[in-house]
């Protein structure tokens, strides 16, 4: 026969085991759903960086093949047609006034082709596809100064190894849309693009000495924001870091970062 303080030390016991069962499943439960919820949230994300990454694959044919009709088709047939109008030049040379309108109108078609073709070159850079991102990157520059006046220098080392062309292409548009945001908003008179790589990373810092502005704020305003965000999609789409310095009166800095 059990003795009363044994039975309500075994009773106890049981008790305990119980409790601490309980709450060991609680733990376990309460573990297994944050485990489901972040793996969930995992998920999703994944998904809408898949979703970003084709969207922006999509948005880069369709330039793409915009650029190749453009150069195929539409440059063709005005080239056609400024051989046309030369042909009839060389006939009308006696009469003034129909040679000074055909003369016009050549000059015309010539700077519609100029045009078309910086057009198809900015939709479609052949350097950056043939020569990479550093190429791509320097010619920019250069175009971006021939253009405007301002100062643009780029820094990069020797040689950068070739890059996922997605990756290339994605870090060309950012560097372009900084530089138009800086060129149209913030009257630099200095703007540097540079490239740093080792065997782990790349890194590609933009700055200017123009008025600066706070990231956040423009980020929700009308005037930059849906090309900061288009700036910050793209960086997301190809699994970088982006930091915006809060330089408000010495210039922009933007510094993104790739792990290779």
């Amino acid at each position: 026969m059990l003795s009363l303080p044994l039975i309500i030390l075994i009773g106890t016991t049981i008790i305990s085991l119980l409790i601490g069962s309980i709450i060991l499943f609680m733990v376990v439960y309460q573990k297994r759903l944050i485990d489901q919820k972040t793996q969930l949230q995992e998920t999703e994300l994944n998904q809408q960086k898949l979703l970003l990454r084709a969207s922006i694959q999509s948005e880069e044919s369709e330039r793409k093949r915009i650029a190749e009709n453009l150069h195929d088709e539409v440059m063709a047939l005005l080239n056609t047609a400024r051989i046309g109008i030369s042909q009839v030049l060389d006939d009308l040379e006696s009469d003034s006034k129909s040679f000074e309108r055909s003369y016009a109108s050549s000059l015309m078609i010539s700077e519609a082709l100029e045009r078309i073709r910086s057009l198809s070159r900015d939709l479609k850079p052949p350097v950056l596809g043939t020569f990479g991102l550093v190429a791509g990157l320097r010619e920019l520059c250069n175009k971006s100064y021939r253009a405007t006046g301002i100062q643009v220098k780029f820094i990069s080392p020797d040689s950068v190894q070739r890059l996922d062309p997605f990756i290339e292409i994605s870090l060309y548009r950012i560097v372009c849309e900084l530089l138009q945001n800086s060129i149209k908003h913030a009257q630099p008179s200095l703007i540097e693009v540079e490239i740093f790589s080792d065997n782990s990373f790349l890194k590609v810092s933009f700055r200017d000495d123009g008025k600066g502005f706070d990231f956040e704020n423009e980020l929700v305003a009308n005037q930059h924001g849906s090309g900061l965000r288009n700036i910050q999609s793209r960086v997301q789409a190809i699994k970088g870091e982006i930091r915006f310095e809060k330089n408000y009166d010495k210039g922009l800095l933007v510094n993104i970062l790739i792990i290779l």
